[in-house]
Formats: structure tokens, C-alpha cells, sequence
């Protein structure tokens, strides 16, 4: 090449010159080439390649061959006013609570006169009590009834007389007529006194001139006869003595009279002796009254207690469970250990007033409501019963992680008994009200395929658009139908159940059905 050049003599800088133009534009369409001819064709193929690839993918990946089965359906007709939303399960119980049968006094079982189940009247004797201590107390009651009424009776009578010597005080009117009957005497006296006194002075006067003349006759008169002229002259002086002595006297007592006779009218206005006597006797009679009363109070509480020594039912209904024995003591205070109350004999409920208690889930809760239609069914039913949801407990069960509802029952009939367990449908409302007749279809699985764990409840299945095995969490109720349970939720009757599941088989495997 050298030699070339050196062997040129005119060389030309034009012909050395770089056209970048024509470069660039020369390598712009062979990269433009490149892609048509290189890229894009290797791109569609990579892209079949792939998905031929994921297509024939369960043919390079190693699957588990299990067998599957369907699940059990069974159908039940019912007249509802709305569509299924959720099945619960719960238990038979009283509405609104058992009714606790107490005996109403303190005793010791002698017999029992009803059996379980059986079904009583009102006021039907249900439980006897040893009645001999009541029926003492009953006795002495009566006796104290009749002492009281004698007492009442006696006091009553003091009553009437205090009143009568109140109204008519006939003591103090004597007493009074009494002493106004001594001053009429004293007046009397002291207005005799002075003509007493005048003929006293005359006579002792006389009988002293008598002595003293028969005295001056000298031995005329006998001696004899001079002593009694000289006796009757003393003896007239003293009289005469005596009378003049007493005015003083008579007038001191009359005075003395004067203000008895003025006492004894103060105090027969007063009469203030009659008037205490009288509300002695008053209270006394109301004491003896009120102690009568008491005595007949206590009558009755024993006439009470002797008739119940019978325990009797308060109304209508079945008996549901006996809470005592013969010769078991009821108190009506706390029972053995809490199991009971120490009362109660018996404990009945009505027949016609049953209650559903449903345990739902808390993710079914907010489809509850009140007066919701529900069906509830039963192996001892043949056909669903109404419901209607009453009210929602105010309190869930953390343990379980259900809420209690409260179902009634609509007509219930007779076979059913509290504690049954029962499983409940519940609907949705129908807006129109209209009834309908629609088909709730209940699910079951083979018991034995069943997996029971602390955690839950599963069961191997197979999801065919995957072809993978899915370990699915189920609820079951006991509803049983030969050897296969009812599923209440987990389950659809499209599902597939894998029957005798490997030992290695986890969850998301890849499967295929025979």
C-alpha cells in the first residue's frame, strides 16, 4: 500500500476526507436491520417457548395422585320469607329462664310427688315437708290467741268501768255529801249551843240555890238528901262549864268541814283520780289489743307454714329437674357449693315457651338482627321449625369467639327439650313480605376424614382449578346422618374431599385426580 503511494505524484485530500453524513445514515439502517432481522423473531420465539412451556408445566413438575369424592347433600323444603344467609348451631333452653320452684318455709324433704319430664298443673303439689314442728307451732299459736283474747277481754272491762267512774263519780259525790252532811251538824250544833248554854246556866243556877236552902234549913234536911241538892249543883255547874267550853271547839271543826266540803268539790270537778284511772285502763286495753294481734299474726305465719310444708306449682308446665332427695334440708339460703339454691325444690318451664341459644361467629354477626326469620332444625323434628331472633347477648365468649343469640321458638313442638341441640338458619328479610318456598341444602363429609385439632377443625381438599390440595378449616354441627357429619361452614357442594390423604401432603400441593 506504501508502495502505492509513494509510486502516485498527485495525491487528493478530498478522497482522504470522513463523510460522517453518509456514515451515519449507512449505520442507522443497519441497526434498524438488526432488530427486524434478529430480535424481534428470537423474541416471538422465546415468548411460544415459554408459554408451550407453562402449558405442558404439570408434566415436568412431580404431582401426588389422590382420589376424591363429593360431598353428601341433602335438601330440606321450608316456607321461608327470605333467602339462607348462615347456619349456627345452638341448645334448646326455657324462656326466658327455668322457673326455680322454692319452698317458702324452712324443712326436710319427706316425698317427692313428681318425676322428671312429667307435666304438672298450677298449685299441684310437686314436694311434702315433715310438718310435725309446724304443725306444734301451729298449736301453741292458737293457745296464745286464746290467752291474748282473754287478757283483751279483761282489760276491756277495767275499761268500762274506769268510764263509767269517770262519767259518773259516784265515790267522790259520797265522800262530798258526807262532809256537807258533818257541817250541816256542826251549824246545827253551834246554833243550838246558845240555848244549851242558857238553860245549862239556869239549871246550875237552880241546883246551887236548891243546895243552898236545903244547906241553911239545917237539920231539917237529911244529910241525904243534901249531898244530891249539892251533886245536882255540880253537876249543872259542869254542864254549864262543858257548854261554854265547846263553842270554840264547833267552830274550829266547822271550819275544818267548811274546807273538806270545798276540797272534796275541787276534786269532784277535777276528778283527776277517775281521768288516770281511766287512761291507765285505755292503754292497757290497746297493750292486750296489739298483743292480740300479735298472737293472731302469729297464727296465720303457722297456719302459713304448715300449709307450706306442700310445695306447689306456680303454673302450668313440665317438670325439668329435681333439685332435692327425701330427707334433703331446704333452707332457701345457698345451696351445696353453689350448685343450687338451698330452696328450691324442683325447677319446671313451659312447654310452649321455648328459646334457641345460637352461637355465631363473629364474622355472621353483623347479618343478625332483631326479628330476623330463622328455620330451626333437629333430628327429633320432621320437618323445620320457625324461629325469631330476640335479642343478642350483650356479652361474646372470648373463649369460643362466638356471640350468643336469642332465638324463640314459634309454636314449638312437644318432642322438643331444653339442652337439645339444634341447628339454625338464618335468613335474610324479604322486603315485599311475600312467602316463598325454597330448598336448604346441608352438607355433609365422611366423620373419618374429618381432622379435629386444638386449633380447629379441617379437612383435606382438592381445588380442581388448581389441582392443588387445600388442608380447608370447616364448622361442623352433631348432626350426623349414618356415618358422615354435617359441615355448617368451610364446604360449598361443589367441593371435592380428598379420601386417605399421604402423610407428606401439605398444603398447596399439586395433585392430580384419578
Amino acid at each position: 500500500m506504501s508502495g502505492r503511494i509513494l509510486m502516485t505524484d498527485d495525491v487528493d485530500l478530498k478522497e482522504l476526507a470522513v463523510d460522517r453524513t453518509s456514515a451515519s445514515v449507512k449505520s442507522g439502517s443497519g441497526g434498524m436491520k438488526l432488530v427486524s432481522r434478529y430480535l424481534i423473531p428470537v423474541g416471538i420465539i422465546a415468548g411460544f417457548v415459554a408459554v408451550v412451556g407453562w402449558s405442558l408445566k404439570d408434566y415436568f413438575i412431580s404431582t401426588i395422585s389422590v382420589e376424591v369424592i363429593k360431598v353428601s347433600t341433602e335438601s330440606t323444603g321450608a316456607t321461608v320469607s327470605g333467602k339462607a344467609l348462615f347456619r349456627a348451631s345452638g341448645w334448646v333452653e326455657p324462656r326466658p329462664t327455668p322457673i326455680r320452684v322454692a319452698a317458702l318455709a324452712e324443712g326436710v324433704v319427706e316425698q317427692l310427688l313428681v318425676v322428671e319430664d312429667q307435666e304438672i298443673k298450677a298449685n299441684q303439689p310437686v314436694v311434702t315437708l315433715i310438718k310435725e314442728d309446724a304443725q306444734l307451732e301451729l298449736e301453741s299459736a292458737q293457745a296464745a290467741v286464746k290467752v291474748a283474747a282473754a287478757e283483751t277481754r279483761s282489760a276491756t272491762a277495767v275499761l268500762a268501768a274506769a268510764r263509767t267512774d269517770f262519767e259518773q263519780p259516784v265515790k267522790l259525790r259520797a265522800e262530798l255529801a258526807t262532809a256537807d252532811s258533818q257541817l250541816a251538824a256542826i251549824e246545827t250544833r253551834l246554833s243550838n249551843l246558845p240555848f244549851e248554854i242558857i238553860t245549862a246556866r239556869a239549871n246550875s243556877t237552880f241546883a246551887t240555890e236548891d243546895f243552898q236552902s236545903k244547906k241553911d234549913a239545917g237539920d231539917v234536911i237529911p244529910a241525904i238528901e243534901l249531898k244530891e241538892a249539892d251533886a245536882k249543883a255540880t253537876t249543872a255547874k259542869t254542864k254549864l262549864q262543858e257548854l261554854e267550853n265547846q263553842t270554840p271547839l264547833l267552830e274550829n271543826e266547822r271550819e275544818a268541814l267548811r274546807q273538806r266540803v270545798s276540797a272534796l268539790e275541787t276534786k269532784l270537778e277535777l276528778n283527776n283520780d277517775a281521768k288516770r284511772v281511766l287512761a291507765e285502763a285505755e292503754a292497757n286495753q290497746a297493750a292486750t289489743m296489739a298483743r292480740e294481734t300479735q298472737a293472731n299474726v302469729k297464727l296465720a305465719e303457722g297456719e302459713l307454714k304448715l300449709k307450706r310444708m306442700t310445695v306447689v306449682a306456680p303454673s302450668d308446665g313440665r317438670v325439668l329437674k329435681l333439685m332435692v332427695s327425701p330427707g334433703s334440708h331446704l333452707s332457701g339460703g345457698p345451696g351445696h357449693q353453689g350448685v343450687h339454691d338451698g330452696g328450691v325444690a324442683i325447677t319446671m318451664y313451659d312447654p310452649a315457651k321455648l328459646q334457641v341459644r345460637a352461637d355465631v361467629r363473629f364474622q355472621d354477626v353483623p347479618r343478625v338482627f332483631l326479628n330476623q326469620e330463622v328455620l330451626l332444625e333437629s333430628d327429633v323434628l320432621l320437618e323445620p321449625v320457625k324461629g325469631r331472633v330476640m335479642y343478642l347477648n350483650p356479652e361474646a365468649d372470648i373463649q369460643k369467639n362466638i356471640l350468643e343469640v336469642k332465638v324463640e321458638v314459634l309454636n314449638p313442638p312437644g318432642i322438643l327439650k331444653p339442652q337439645m341441640l339444634m341447628n339454625i338458619t338464618f335468613l335474610s328479610s324479604n322486603e315485599a313480605g311475600s312467602e316463598n318456598t325454597g330448598s336448604i341444602t346441608r352438607i355433609f363429609v365422611p366423620d373419618e376424614l374429618v381432622i379435629r385439632e386444638q386449633d380447629g377443625t379441617f379437612i383435606w381438599v382438592a381445588d380442581v382449578s388448581t389441582n392443588t390440595a387445600v388442608r380447608q378449616r370447616i364448622v361442623t354441627s352433631s348432626q350426623t346422618s349414618g356415618e358422615e357429619i354435617e359441615v355448617t361452614d368451610g364446604l360449598n357442594i361443589s367441593s371435592r374431599i380428598i379420601v386417605s390423604p399421604p402423610s407428606d401432603l401439605t398444603d398447596g400441593t399439586r395433585v392430580s385426580i384419578k
